[in-house]
């Protein structure tokens, strides 16, 4: 019967001795995870600031705030807060990787930055400037196996933008132009001979050429603030038009066709597509945002289609 007794009663007090140990298995995982969460949080919180600290943090800014290019664009530095990185450092090479935000006396923005330490010294490798103003900019910096100091040594600053007028127009860069007339939105424009229209609805155009290769679209959507829409697009011009009193090198984007008055988003590195934005109040189709949108399926075909598509835009006819 003693046994019996140890039999019945012996499931229970198993299932209860299981979940005691797996209340505490749980609760010892808990401390374990909180515990790593804490040291892992630390420790970055300390990389972090080592890397601000860095001598690396030091070279970059003093790379930065020399170069005679990078000052034209966004003025004197006036703050440079570092905002974290990663770096690795002993006696004889280093490596990091931090990032700041920057405010001078004629823009702000942000930089992205690398540097490597040889021979005890840090130099800056390159980095990216991105400007609220003045647009974006790849910098390299010099061999850090080079003997010159970085002071004396020049940064390359290459402007990510387009230095040139981005679309240039030229009616010989296809064999024949045919026109496209889209009587739904009061929309007139050329298009080479050999593109073809793949879709049309009230508000959205597509057109491409034969091999799909390069292509158009142009979408029309109502605006529900014209004023509002008006007034941010008269604010860009404005920013626009105190880059060329400040002497910056990047060319107009505004372009008014017709009763149509827009601007271009700049394409960027290994770009393969390129928008034109414009606003049209008409007094019956009411206000609208007309945009262009010319891509092509590489870069090396959109480079070379540029000036395909600036005939296009050239040729765009909005009529009341």
């Amino acid at each position: 019967m003693s046994w019996l007794r140890r039999k019945d009663v012996s499931p229970t007090g198993t299932s209860n001795s299981w979940t005691s140990l797996r209340s505490r298995l749980n609760a010892l995982t808990g401390v374990i995870l909180a515990t790593l969460i804490v040291g892992l949080a630390a420790f970055v919180a300390y990389d972090l600031r080592r890397a601000c600290a860095s001598g690396a943090s030091h070279a970059i800014l003093d790379a930065i705030t020399s170069d005679p290019t990078i000052v034209h664009q966004m003025g004197d530095m006036e703050e440079a807060r570092c905002l974290g990185g990663s770096l690795y450092e002993d006696e004889s090479y280093g490596i990091g990787r931090i990032w700041f935000s920057v405010r001078g006396s004629e823009d702000l923005g942000m930089l992205y930055a690398g540097a490597m330490k040889r021979a005890s010294s840090w130099r800056i490798t390159s980095a990216q400037l991105d400007l609220q103003d003045a647009g974006s900019f790849f910098i390299d910096g010099p061999d850090p196996n080079s003997t010159t100091s970085t002071g004396d040594a020049d940064l390359r600053v290459d402007r990510m933008d387009d230095p040139d007028t981005p679309l240039p127009a030229d009616r010989t860069s296809a064999p024949a132009w045919r026109i496209v007339h889209w009587q739904a939105q009061n929309l007139r424009f050329e298009v080479p001979a050999n593109w073809q229209e793949r879709r049309r609805t009230d508000d959205e155009l597509y057109l491409y050429t034969g091999s799909s290769d390069t292509h158009l679209i142009v979408r029309v959507t109502p605006i529900e603030n014209h004023r509002h829409f008006i007034a941010s697009m008269r604010a860009l011009e404005r920013r626009e038009r105190e880059w060329w009193r400040k002497g910056r090198s990047r060319p107009s984007m505004f372009t008014d066709i017709g009763n149509l008055t827009g601007y271009i988003s700049w394409p960027g590195p290994a770009a393969k597509w390129i928008t034109w934005h414009s606003v049209r109040n008409h007094p019956t189709l009411g206000a609208d945002q007309v945009v262009f949108v010319f891509g092509a399926t590489s870069n090396d075909l959109f480079e070379s289609s540029r000036p395909i598509f600036g005939t296009i835009l050239a040729s765009i006819d909005a009529y009341d």
